[in-house]
Formats: structure tokens, sequence, C-alpha cells
């Protein structure tokens, strides 16, 4: 008999920038192979500052990041993989999105929701606005 076995499962989102560092796919990985704990409610994608590309193109890049890595784990992203903020708060960004909605639907529908935030804070920041 699992220990694991009568424990509820913990609700998580995840909040990534993915494609800027490999430490966040590392999490996204480890998210996924823990299900038998984790309630995976969504994986939402922030911005990431870099001089090469721009928040917009950053965002784009992670979010296809994110679906390359859900699809080698055979991981449904179905309702699952949210675009978010295409700029940061400090530029004056405040606009609804994805992963902002998500954030705030997930939050009010469960008693407690851990969110991993990982990347820019902005999504987060928005949905507690």
């Amino acid at each position: 008999m699992s220990i694991l076995q009568n424990t509820k499962k913990i609700n998580v989102i995840l909040d990534t920038d993915t494609y800027n560092e490999c430490d966040d796919q590392f999490a996204l990985a480890y998210m996924i192979k823990s299900q038998e704990i984790l309630n995976i409610e969504a994986i939402t994608i922030a911005p990431y500052s870099n001089k090469n590309v721009n928040p917009k193109e950053s965002q784009e890049l992670s979010y296809k990041e994110v679906l390359k890595i859900c699809k080698w784990l055979n991981f449904n992203t179905s309702n699952k993989v949210f675009k978010g903020s295409t700029d940061y708060l400090q530029n004056g960004y405040d606009e609804d999105n994805q992963a902002v909605d998500k954030i705030i639907e997930v939050a009010l529908k469960n008693d407690k929701t851990y969110i991993m935030a990982i990347g820019a804070i902005t999504n987060v920041a928005l949905a507690i606005k």
C-alpha cells in the first residue's frame, strides 16, 4: 500500500518563463512526473528579459517550449497551458490575458492552490490585483 494512497493531491499552478534557462524545463518535467501527488491546474507563461528578444517574443518562445516538453512527457495540454503577460508592470503593462484569467479561476474554485512562480511575477501580480 502506497503512503500517498490516502493523501489528497496538492493543487498547483506553474508560472514559468521556460525558454529562458534550463531550470524551468526541469521544474516543469518534475511537476509532470509528480502527478501522483500534484494536481496540475495550469501552466501559465511569463515573459523573460533578454537583450535579444522583447517580452512578447520571449513569452511566445516559452509557450512553445512548454508545449514541446509536455509532448515529450505525454502530458495533455488541453485547457492546461495558458499564454500570459507580454510585458512587465514596470513598463505599464496592465492587461488581462489567458494566464491571469486562469489563475483567478483556479484560485476561486479551490480552497488552496500553490502557485509556483519561477518566472517574472507579472501574471500572479495581475491576478492578485
